[in-house]
């Protein structure tokens, strides 16, 4: 049996993410083994919460304070269920109780560079002493990326880590590095800034400030924060046609000669240049305002800390995207992801929010492009198909460009 033994294929993925094995210089040591090769010295150990088949974290147990700080720092965001949970392993794993829980162990060469462990590399690049880090464990999703929680050993909060390890991640993190960037300064919320940029072997990293300790996660998903929030995000321009703008041309560029991969692909593609070019006959000569959005205006990306908004994942954001479409995404993913809805539940969302909320019934369909555009990306990028958004969005498409 391998070191993991009975691990899910999440673990197994995340491990291959973090810790690169076979053929490295870091190996992982078996559970029932304990000590690590010759001339290897071991020099991490994660506890698997609750066990390996299972696995929903890996808690550094390097200190008490840091495998308790894992679980309970920014427990405040997580609804309460599951608040609860975490509360109790986080007290019990200060209280040592990590022995409890199967271990991952990390073994490197006794004359290992820091850059041989993701955890000492970050120290490096961020001047710190020594870190940790605690990190959630996902179904298996080429889409994800590994987002850390770095502590000190004493369970002090240092930022948030995410890692980019495929062509479709690796342009995530670095888009959420030049947005948070790029952002004017906003009065009425916080966004936290950027403390390094920058590669590990093939991954690429962006660490993030932490959240203030005592942040509380957006009460009321049917509430999103304030329109004058997202304009004075965008900081919209003047209006111009659609057919003129910057946005519609990197649209058309990006769907425009790509070589399909599969029949899937080449259906796909077809559909979203079939509903672009309607769009642009029916409503390319409108005139529109264009400015940054965050492109993933959720709630549970968005927070509170003594009454000033707390907003954070900006992976998606893009310069010169039309306004509004923050608003209808937050109402298609309360619909789709938070309330389980149907495909054609969250279309209509997104439809009444364009009517009533923006008076501007023709930018549902200009956002429902946009994440068609954004799903084929992905896919295209190495993250496979959102089996949420795929096939069921070919209908949306067929349904825009007139074919049904």
């Amino acid at each position: 049996m391998d070191a993991l033994g009975v691990a899910n294929t999440g673990l197994r993925a995340l491990v291959g993410q973090l810790w690169t094995t076979g053929g490295s210089a870091v190996v992982l040591v078996p559970p029932s083994d304990g000590h690590p090769p010759d001339g290897y010295r071991i020099a991490e150990r994660y506890a698997v919460v609750p066990d390996l088949r299972r696995a929903r974290f890996l808690v550094p147990l390097a200190t008490r304070r840091a495998a308790s700080a894992s679980l309970l720092r920014y427990n405040a965001l997580r609804p309460i269920r599951k608040r609860a949970v975490r509360g109790v392993l986080g007290l019990g794993l200060r209280a040592g109780l990590g022995a409890a829980f199967p271990q991952l162990t990390v073994a490197v060469p006794r004359d290992a560079p820091p850059s041989a462990l993701l955890s000492t590399h970050l120290a490096e690049v961020l001047g710190r002493g020594p870190l940790v880090f605690g990190v959630g464990v996902r179904p298996l999703d080429p889409n994800s990326k590994p987002t850390l929680q770095l502590f000190s050993p004493g369970g002090t909060s240092i930022g948030y880590a995410k890692i980019g390890w495929n062509p479709a991640t690796r342009d995530l993190v670095a888009n959420e590095a030049a947005s948070i960037t790029a952002l004017p300064p906003l009065e009425a919320a916080h966004v936290p800034a950027v403390l390094h940029h920058g590669s590990w072997g093939e991954r690429t990293v962006t660490v993030t400030e932490p959240l203030p300790a005592r942040v509380r996660g957006h009460r009321d998903p049917d509430t999103p924060p304030p329109l004058d929030l997202l304009r004075a995000i965008a900081a919209p321009s003047a209006p111009v046609p659609l057919a003129a703008s910057a946005y519609w041309k990197r649209l058309r560029d990006e769907t425009a000669g790509v070589e399909p991969a599969d029949a899937d692909d080449r259906r796909f593609g077809e559909a979203l240049r079939a509903a672009l070019d309607r769009v642009e006959r029916t409503s390319g000569g409108a005139g529109r305002e264009f400015g940054r959005w965050h492109g993933d205006w959720v709630p549970w990306n968005v927070g509170t800390h003594r009454g000033r908004l707390q907003l954070w994942d900006w992976e998606h954001s893009a310069d010169q995207v039309p306004f509004g479409l923050d608003l209808l995404h937050w109402r298609f993913q309360v619909a789709l992801v938070l309330r389980g809805a149907p495909l054609p539940t969250a279309v209509a969302a997104v439809r009444e929010s364009a009517r009533h909320e923006l008076g501007d019934p023709a930018a549902a369909d200009l956002y429902l492009l946009e994440m068609s555009a954004r799903t084929w990306r992905l896919r295209r990028g190495g993250g496979g198909w959102n089996p949420a958004l795929h096939p069921a969005l070919l209908g949306v498409l067929a349904e825009i460009g007139g074919t049904v």
